[in-house]
């Protein structure tokens, strides 16, 4: 398996396995929610492009200056995550999704030997998601994949023109699934 660590402050790491792998063809098959040593978890499998099934888990543990605990989160969005001082950020993925909650574990068993970690988030799981991404041509191709049995939606995007660009377009677009 697999541990990707990143400190931030004032910020969550904005990158996540699930999120990178898609731009390089991968698939999310599933997203479930799993609980290891009292905490909720969000884990997807992902089918990369060799057909290799990994089991991912990103989570940020946090702290503000003056905190005596740690503070987990696990969001789908990384808009829904709480900011605070010092924020490390956690990628963990392995081809046994045990494999994956183990190194949670370890990590959660780590931090824990320091200061308690503790979490108040409340738990969401993601309704609808892009499983894959693609482009064809001047077309930006979405499968997505919902919880509800529907048939319409609409889809709202910021578009970015690099990762780093300040101008925000924003999109908005009614879809029919028929």
């Amino acid at each position: 398996g697999v541990v990707l660590g990143i400190k931030t402050s004032d910020k969550v790491y904005n990158h996540t396995k699930a999120s990178c792998d898609r731009l390089r063809g991968a698939e999310i098959l599933t997203v479930q929610s799993v609980q290891l040593e009292g905490y909720n978890f969000l884990m997807q499998a992902i089918k990369q492009r060799s057909g290799v099934v990994e089991h991912a888990i990103s989570f940020a543990v946090a702290k503000n200056n003056n905190d005596d605990n740690y503070s987990i989160q696990t969001n789908w969005y990384v808009n829904h995550y709480t900011k605070f001082n010092d924020m490390y950020n956690f990628q963990v993925w392995a081809t046994n999704p045990e494999d994956t909650q183990k190194l949670v574990k370890d990590i959660l068993a780590n931090l824990q030997s320091f200061i308690p970690v503790t979490q108040n988030e409340k738990h969401r799981m993601p309704r609808t998601y892009a499983a894959k991404v693609s482009r064809v041509a001047n077309h930006l191709v979405l499968k997505l994949k919902s919880d509800k049995g529907t048939i319409g939606g609409e889809i709202e995007m910021e578009e970015k023109y690099s990762e780093t660009a300040g101008n925000v377009k924003q999109r908005y677009n009614p879809i029919n699934a028929k």
